[in-house]
């Protein structure tokens, strides 16, 4: 259950809170190291990594591979790999991503109307812990993720059959930007329900304001950047009441 849920719930975070597309296309490699800063009894904070991604680009700037890894307590737990494949229009027509410590691979499918994506899903089982997962993803005509369906199941010789269905709708500004991310319709275990987005004249998030299903405030998140000479960001900072919380640091390999 647990390798599943993180698996998923990553996925998630990196829907919700996807930025703009770069002013540079001519990425070659981009490498993003996620950390994170965690407070602890002895009033200390310490910085730990929670994940690495590598993503390559031909030169059109297209995304060919994503290499996943993550960590638990700053130690590997898990890694995949996502190779993309491309139809006769340069359009996604599917990948496939393998899940490296046991070598399970499953399939991602893109369908299309009218040349916009339609949908995108995934299933898979896996039977050593009588696993079934599904994702599906629907989109506008616009291209914009609109509605995203997260369910699974597991079930293993020492639990009873634990479930999870998560559902998201998404706003968008008239430039095409996530402007709010809703979770309300979801199970009750996931613990956000609904984030406004705020961002400047660039369309880079400056601020998100996180409310739960009864629309009381949680928290605010800050956003703070770094660019390069190429005016794409290399790191951005989250801050909560002034703290560091999370930042994620880039090193972006262009094409000549």
């Amino acid at each position: 259950m647990k390798k599943i849920s993180a698996f998923l719930i990553s996925l998630l975070c990196l829907t919700s809170f996807g930025q703009q597309d770069e002013t540079n296309k001519n990425f070659k490699k981009v490498t993003e190291t996620e950390t994170y800063s965690t407070l602890y009894s002895d009033g200390k904070r310490r910085i730990s990594t929670s994940e690495i991604n590598e993503y390559y680009y031909n030169k059109q700037g297209k995304i060919t591979q994503n290499i996943r890894k993550t960590f638990y307590k700053n130690e590997p737990y898990a890694a995949t790999r996502t190779t993309y494949f491309y139809n006769d229009k340069n359009k996604i027509d599917f990948t496939e991503t393998t899940l490296l410590k046991d070598s399970l691979k499953y399939r991602t499918i893109y369908t299309y109307l009218n040349g916009a994506i339609q949908k995108k899903s995934t299933t898979y089982t896996s039977n050593n812990n009588l696993t079934n997962y599904s994702e599906s993803f629907y989109y506008n005509q616009q291209n914009e993720l609109i509605t995203c369906d997260f369910l699974y199941s597991v079930m293993d010789l020492y639990t009873e059959n634990r479930s999870r269905n998560l559902k998201a709708t998404y706003t968008y500004n008239k430039k095409g930007q996530i402007i709010e991310s809703d979770w309300t319709k979801s199970d009750s275990t996931y613990k956000y329900n609904r984030i406004v987005h705020f961002r400047n004249r660039k369309g880079y998030r400056t601020k998100a304001k996180v409310f739960n299903k009864n629309n009381k405030h949680l928290k605010t998140v800050t956003f703070k950047y770094v660019f390069d000479d190429k005016n794409n960001w290399i790191i951005m900072k989250h801050y909560e009441k002034k703290q560091l919380t999370k930042a994620i640091y880039r090193e972006i390999e262009y094409y000549e």
